[in-house]
């Protein structure tokens, strides 16, 4: 013998409002519960996070566990790098200039100026109308003479480079770019467009950082040949100050 049962098919809409009407009875009778909700999915992602943190930590402390800490080589209060070079760092202390090397030992340079090159172990300087250059060990000696507003550029193998305006301190005047060796012999003299801020050699050329402040601070380099001061090229490096010139490769530069 067989039974037939009729089924009756309800709304989960009816459900609720047939729970909303039978007291004692749960809301949530009667409905389907979904898993992982909000509460879950971020207790997830929280562990998560903690395990990767945990992992970097570990993989941090391992690698830094590894390599010793740095070493002071020398220490000298109230003193701030003014060149630097092959040989060492100069610096500018309360008692005068000074070398720090590498090898822990910082020399006295019996020199006082407030611009200076460190050039080997040579330091050069422009002083009053000359151009002096000293040794820790030896005393201070002109090597050549000093153009009025001439400045310090940069340093190059046994040379320096200096920098005057052309026509004074005009506003917008050409800068004229000397190679002196440590000598005081007069290679050469070239006009650039600015004032040359840095300068490095680098095989037959010598690359030289610009700013032509008519243009409101318009940052160049160019490239000079290191025999005779011919003008290579020049690229427009856009606004700005420059801090330091590195020469990367040499030749031009593309955009």
């Amino acid at each position: 013998m067989g039974v037939r049962l009729p089924i009756e098919r309800r709304s989960p809409a009816r459900e609720r409002e047939r729970a909303a009407q039978e007291p004692g009875r749960s809301q949530i009778h009667g409905t389907r519960h979904r898993r992982g909700g909000p509460f879950a999915r971020n207790a997830l992602w929280h562990g998560a996070l903690a395990i990767a943190l945990l992992a970097l930590g570990v993989v941090a402390a391992y690698y830094f566990g590894r390599i010793p800490p740095p070493l002071t080589v020398w220490e000298v209060a109230s003193a701030s790098k003014i060149s630097s070079g092959e040989s060492g760092f100069l610096l500018s202390t309360p008692s005068g200039l000074a070398i720090g090397k590498t090898d822990g030992a910082v020399t006295p340079v019996h020199m006082e100026a407030d611009e200076a090159l460190l050039v080997g172990d040579v330091v050069v300087a422009v002083c009053d109308g000359d151009i002096l250059a000293a040794k820790p060990d030896l005393p201070v000696k002109s090597i050549a003479a000093a153009f009025p507003d001439e400045v310090m550029s940069g340093s190059g193998n046994e040379c320096f480079y200096t920098g005057r305006p052309q026509g004074g301190l005009l506003f917008g005047t050409n800068w004229i770019l000397r190679r002196i060796t440590l000598d005081g012999r007069i290679d050469w003299e070239a006009a650039v467009t600015g004032v040359p801020v840095n300068c490095v050699e680098k095989g037959n050329k010598v690359f030289v950082a610009v700013n032509d402040l008519l243009s409101g601070t318009k940052a160049q380099v160019c490239a000079l040949d290191k025999a005779n001061g011919r003008l290579l090229w020049e690229h427009d490096a856009g606004d700005g100050f420059w801090r330091a010139l590195f020469a990367r490769k040499d030749g031009p530069l593309s955009p």
